[in-house]
């Protein structure tokens, strides 16, 4: 029995050698038979530990081995002969679980149930990246009997528990995101945007600038790199980097080694795909929030189809993959039924997602 799943295409790693490698995959659809449910039994359990309280530091749980305590089962009825209770533990960064990672609770030597912290870390990791910063994890928990090697569904089609985390990850002291203080956003590290990173050199990501802005390496103290001896290029404790359009949504790309930087002003944020023969000049237009962090459309009768997401009716910047995990030139995205359609992008932290609700 796996005490662990991930339904991501590709290999987990806590560290990647490219910006791609560092992106998750979103599930593939469901391949293997549906699940064999539990017609007998009585069982009550409730959530224990961080899940009862609903804040996680994986911080403190470093050691190979540590077990992280989720559920406490309270009474188990009428089981079969040698039926096992597990719980398996689904954690995700939106409420819809378009990814997710599936952790399994097993029994202590008390009425608890326990995860695997290192197993927590990586699935952490592998949806929200080696940020330092406190997440939002959406959880929930199905309740399941392994019997004669088999795992058989207690619950279904309902949940045990649901709920939300406020969780960090294990710091590993890897640089993993700059961030853009500016006159945007009141000059305040926590308020900016994050730019992803990878390999600790190499940055991108949207940013809402106007003015002038800097970028810096950690939330609370850190390296701070500004403006060079000319445009486009960088210098530790420079001055404020001017921003050369207007108020508004910006692409920004950093090199580290070579201490240069690119801004493309983001005018504007469509949806392209086989709805409209991937016709980008004409890509349904979304119309942005006041901070353009937020970008909203509804889209009428649109067909089953691949699409994506591009910017200023080209293809240099665009997104896709999954509407939970939306990478820069990621694969398509998949809609499997028409209809119509309110679609809203959130660009205000990474990963970038969107949502996509039938009206």
């Amino acid at each position: 029995m796996k005490k662990y799943s991930i339904l991501f295409l590709g290999a987990l790693g806590l560290l990647a050698t490219s910006c791609d490698d560092n992106h998750i995959e979103p599930a593939k659809p469901q391949q293997n038979p549906q699940e064999e449910i539990l017609k007998v039994g009585n069982i009550t359990s409730e959530t224990a530990g961080v899940l009862a309280s609903g804040s996680l530091t994986l911080g403190q749980y470093p050691n190979f081995g540590d077990m992280i305590p989720v559920m406490k089962l309270v009474s188990a009825e009428n089981m079969p002969v040698g039926g096992e209770v597990l719980y398996h533990v689904e954690i995700s960064n939106t409420p819809t679980y378009d990814v997710k990672a599936t952790l399994t609770a097993t029994p202590g030597s008390d009425e608890l149930y326990y995860a695997d912290a290192y197993e927590w870390n990586n699935a952490h990791v592998a949806i929200f990246g080696e940020s330092q910063r406190e997440r939002t994890v959406y959880y929930r928990v199905a309740t399941f009997v392994e019997l004669d090697g088999s795992d058989y569904r207690y619950d279904a089609p309902n949940y045990t528990a649901q709920g939300q985390l406020k969780e960090t990850c294990i710091d590993t002291g890897v640089i993993v995101e700059l961030f853009t203080p500016g006159e945007a956003n009141g000059n305040s590290v926590a308020a900016s945007q994050p730019l992803a990173g990878w390999d600790q050199t190499n940055f991108q990501g949207y940013a809402h600038l106007n003015g002038t802005f800097t970028l810096v390496n950690s939330l609370t103290s850190g390296k701070s790199y500004g403006m060079g001896a000319e445009e486009g290029t960088l210098q530790e404790d420079g001055a404020a980097i001017p921003v050369p359009g207007d108020n508004g949504l910006y692409w920004v790309e950093v090199n580290l080694n070579d201490m240069t930087y690119k801004l493309t002003q983001i005018s504007t944020i469509g949806m392209v795909g086989g709805f409209n023969d991937w016709n980008v000049a004409e890509a349904v237009a979304l119309t942005p929030s006041t901070d353009f962090l937020t970008w909203t459309v509804t889209v009428k009768d649109m067909a089953a189809c691949e699409w994506k997401f591009c910017a200023n009716n080209d293809w240099a910047i665009s997104l896709g993959t999954s509407l939970g995990n939306l990478t820069q030139g990621g694969n398509n995205l998949q809609l499997a039924q028409s209809g119509t359609y309110e679609v809203v992008l959130h660009l205000n932290d990474v990963p970038y997602t969107a949502t996509m609700t039938k009206q």
